[in-house]
């Protein structure tokens, strides 16, 4: 039996389309790293706001990420998004 580990941080570089001026409507869709196995995340991520997202990777059950946005939102087709992900998972066998 294997403990979950509690608070792991990643940080990686993703490129986000944006829609429109307002809004970020679009999926990002990026690797992770946890516990050592790579699992696909999916975002809908809006503009100006920090979201919550829950992804399962079918190992460790459920995650919560905290994903923080920096980067411009103007009339660019895409912005670099660096992404903070704070997840916390729980004991598992």
């Amino acid at each position: 039996m294997m403990a979950g580990i509690i608070g792991i941080q990643t940080t990686d570089k993703m490129i986000a389309d944006i829609i429109s001026m307002h809004t970020i409507s679009t999926t990002i869709i990026g690797i992770t790293d946890i516990m050592g196995t790579r699992n696909t995340m999916i975002e809908n991520i809006t503009a100006g706001i920090n979201t919550t997202n829950v992804m399962t990777d079918g190992i460790t059950g459920m995650h919560t990420l905290k994903t923080t946005i920096i980067g411009t939102t103007g009339i660019t087709l895409a912005i670099i998004a660096e992404i903070t992900e704070q997840v916390t998972t729980g004991e598992f066998v």
